[in-house]
């Protein structure tokens, strides 16, 4: 319940997982006292949360700016990595070389899912955290819902560097010799 003054509760919830904490020194003298009244403190402070009105992830909201800041330097961009193309819904529900990266009701089939439950992506150091998993598992359990936005520009096919190519030059007429 409390510790030297601190009453933490966590939401009933499980979004966004970060502790209610309301300093008991904040409160009347005698709610402090009373240790029968932080349960009805604690359901005051559920009832007021707004995280508790926020509903199921959103993809745009929520899950996108999670996959930007982890998953875009390999499955975005020019680079797509086994065909996978995460910047949008569309391209989850695609797939890639192994299918479909998520299928909506069904963490347990979504291979993106599984992935990164067995810590295997992202690769490296930089795993998700579990309030991050347990984000994302929440979405996609929840039918994944959102990524109505507009979809990514396909990818650049022909860079410029590739344009500077010599038979890809126009001709020109070079000078008559003397």
């Amino acid at each position: 319940m409390g510790v030297n003054g601190v009453l933490v509760d966590f939401p009933l919830h499980r979004r966004p997982l970060r502790p209610i904490i309301i300093f008991t020194a904040l409160l009347p003298p005698r709610l402090r006292i009373m240790p029968r009244h932080a349960s009805v403190l604690s359901v005051l402070a559920l009832a007021v949360s707004p995280a508790l009105h926020a509903g199921a992830p959103d993809f745009d909201k929520d899950v996108k700016p999670l996959l930007t800041a982890h998953c875009v330097k390999c499955h975005g961009g020019e680079k797509t990595r086994a065909g996978l193309d995460i910047r949008s819904k569309p391209g989850l529900l695609e797939g890639g070389e192994g299918g479909a990266a998520v299928i909506p009701g069904s963490p347990e089939k979504s291979l993106l899912w599984i992935q990164i439950a067995a810590d295997k992506m992202p690769p490296g150091k930089d795993k998700l955290t579990s309030a991050q998993k347990a984000l994302l598992r929440e979405w996609i359990e929840q039918g994944a819902k959102g990524g109505t936005g507009p979809a990514p520009p396909p990818p650049v096919l022909v860079t410029d560097k590739d344009r500077d190519f010599w038979s890809l030059e126009a001709p020109r007429r070079s000078p008559a010799p003397p």
